[in-house]
């Protein structure tokens, strides 16, 4: 179909594994990056396991969604690399002059997942010691356009500025990298305070009205460490968006909700990246005491904490994190790892 090497698959599927795109919507059919999002899948796997066979066997998955990935990729005269064609899932624009549209190049999301993707490859070639395109995807990946804020001080959807068609659509894709991914991390306060503009001008205009959606706001809040924002969201969902069987109303069901929402309240309560453990980042207040027991974490690690009167009290971590994480609580640096127990 492209003409390019690599695995490749779409926006939806069906009994058979089709990878082919689906249906003749345009906000979506030609959404090349289900494969990429799976991929990415099997590396949180061994992030967690540490499981170098479950990896060497599986790794052909992910390098063959990278090879696609560079061969998809084109060059800018400005010599950055984007998609093209590019959707922002389901969402649409206004070009400048004034015409509804859907498809452009370089959408936000996409650079955030091919970041998260290349990032994660590296990981696995360093792991398994062999990798057929590290010099490829090192070369790309510092071409890849740069987040850039937009006339409302917002984090940019599209490669352009332009004017939201549906200010208050469901999806917030240009924040994957927030959550679940992880590029927003490795971003500026001034990068990550726009990502939040963006999510409240969301808000602002009617986003976040169906369960899933809802569910992906939890956790979005979680990682901006507001944890009022956090339980606001939760009972939002639980009064409006939940069947009497608990299932998520998206009709019929959608159980991305469910499970959305059940990360949400962990995000609020524990999360780890790159050497850095956050305790309690977004505890709502209502929540000044309570528990939560053996959640995992990377490097088959497994961590309880106890509070009380919104105050970290205890915590218990069983498994392989650097003794240099830096412990992080209620986003105030603590102490590292090795001298958690001096400070608790």
């Amino acid at each position: 179909m492209y003409g390019i090497e690599g695995f490749v698959a779409h926006h939806n599927t069906d009994l058979w594994g089709d990878t082919a795109p689906q249906d003749d919507f345009l906000p979506a059919t030609y959404w090349p990056f289900g494969g990429a999002w799976l991929a990415n899948h099997i590396m949180m796997h061994f992030f967690y396991h540490q499981n170098t066979v479950f990896l060497d066997k599986y790794f052909v998955v992910v390098e063959e969604a990278v090879r696609f990935l560079l061969g998809f990729l084109i060059e800018l005269p400005n010599g950055e690399l984007v998609t093209n064609p590019s959707v922002s899932p389901e969402n649409s624009f206004f070009t400048k002059e004034g015409v509804l549209a859907f498809v452009s190049y370089g959408a936000t999301m996409d650079n955030q997942l091919i970041w998260e993707l290349f990032t994660n490859y590296l990981s696995g070639c360093r792991a398994l010691h062999r990798g057929d395109l590290v010099e490829e995807v090192k070369q790309a990946l510092p071409k890849l356009p740069k987040h850039r804020i937009g006339r409302y001080g917002q984090l940019m959807e599209w490669y352009h500025d332009y004017e939201d068609a549906e200010p208050g659509h469901r999806h917030i894709s240009h924040l994957y990298g927030v959550f679940p991914g992880h590029h927003l991390r490795e971003e500026t306060a001034e990068i990550k305070d726009a990502a939040k503009k963006k999510l409240m001008r969301r808000l602002e205009n009617g986003g976040g009205h169906t369960g899933w959606s809802a569910a992906w706001l939890i956790n979005l809040w979680a990682h901006f460490y507001d944890g009022e924002a956090c339980l606001q969201t939760m009972n939002k969902q639980l009064s409006e968006s939940v069947l009497p069987n608990l299932l998520d109303n998206h009709p019929p069901f959608q159980i991305d909700g469910n499970f959305g929402f059940t990360s949400g309240v962990i995000e609020a309560l524990v999360f780890y990246y790159n050497e850095r453990l956050d305790l309690l980042p977004a505890l709502p207040n209502a929540w000044n005491q309570g528990r939560l027991l053996d959640v995992c974490l990377p490097n088959q690690t497994t961590i309880s904490i106890q509070w009380a009167d919104s105050t970290l009290k205890k915590v218990d971590i069983t498994g392989d994190l650097p003794l240099s994480t830096k412990v992080f609580v209620k986003n105030e640096y603590l102490c590292t790892l090795d001298a958690l127990n001096d400070h608790i």
